[in-house]
């Protein structure tokens, strides 16, 4: 447990970074009272700052979901190839969903991204920058809807995470060049 003295500021910043950087998440093996123990707090001043434990659990994967997500385009930029772009992106929501073991099923698949939907929106939008990229360059055929196809992709990097990654690169291959 971390002494907070009484003149730090707690703040919601300070309790992800507390939390999310020490350990892997797993859904069922969170539990609030040793999270402000960790953080070296009352568990009712937890609740006050996060009155669910799936809120405290959003913001721990967005936080990190954020930092991936700078790092992925950073490192998409150097690619031309939309089927790289989206296979990296795959990659990376893998990467996450290894590392936080289902939390992605019980906090945001389990009600359809209803609560919370940072998470879909994000990978949604990214693939709809990614596929707009494409079409611009003709690299992907003209007559594709991208709002559509963004969620379809989207839906299927979800579904994918529980299968084997051939199935989405080869889904989006069939779709977008064929």
């Amino acid at each position: 447990m971390i002494k907070i003295s009484k003149k730090v500021n707690i703040t919601k910043e300070f309790i992800i970074e507390t939390v999310g950087k020490r350990y892997k998440l797993k859904y069922e093996d969170i539990n609030m009272k040793k999270i402000a123990d960790e953080c070296g707090i009352s568990v009712g001043l937890l609740y006050k700052y996060y009155p669910a434990k799936d809120d405290l659990i959003n913001d721990i994967f967005m936080s990190e979901w954020n930092e991936i997500r700078k790092a992925l385009i950073s490192e998409q930029s150097k690619y031309d190839d939309v089927t790289t772009k989206l296979c990296l992106l795959q990659y990376k929501v893998q990467h996450i969903h290894n590392k936080f073991r289902n939390v992605i099923y019980n906090l945001y698949v389990r009600d359809n991204f209803n609560k919370y939907p940072d998470f879909f929106n994000s990978i949604e939008e990214m693939i709809e920058s990614i596929l707009q990229e494409g079409k611009a360059s003709a690299n992907i055929k003209p007559k594709i809807d991208i709002k559509k196809m963004g969620k379809i992709l989207s839906y299927n990097i979800i579904i994918s995470l529980n299968e084997e990654l051939d199935y989405f690169i080869y889904f989006f291959r069939a779709i977008l060049f064929s």
